[in-house]
């Protein structure tokens, strides 16, 4: 049974894997992640500008942690290196 739900999740991954290659490649993907990357900064920038001041607003830090954590959870390129560790994983268990 274990062995089946290891050959199951590597196939799962190994379909997100190229899939995630796919978009990575993509002209789509490449304007995305830019947005997203000057999105991080400008968050960043922000964070760091509030955190400096001498009257802290605690609602606006998190509202902008928040922002920021969303931002950067769209980093295909580590999400498909995760992916690629756990499949190695996988391998390695089956081997």
């Amino acid at each position: 049974m274990e062995k089946e739900k290891l050959l199951e999740r590597q196939r799962e991954l190994i379909k997100t894997i190229e899939a995630l290659d796919g978009v990575i490649r993509s002209k789509d993907w490449q304007v995305i992640r830019e947005m997203f990357e000057k999105l991080s900064l400008s968050l960043e920038r922000q964070l760091l500008t509030e955190a400096k001041k001498p009257l802290i607003e605690e609602e606006k830090i998190y509202f902008l942690q928040g922002q920021l954590a969303t931002a950067k959870r769209y980093d295909l390129i580590t999400y498909q290196d995760m992916l690629r560790k756990e499949l190695q994983g996988i391998k390695l268990k089956l081997n």
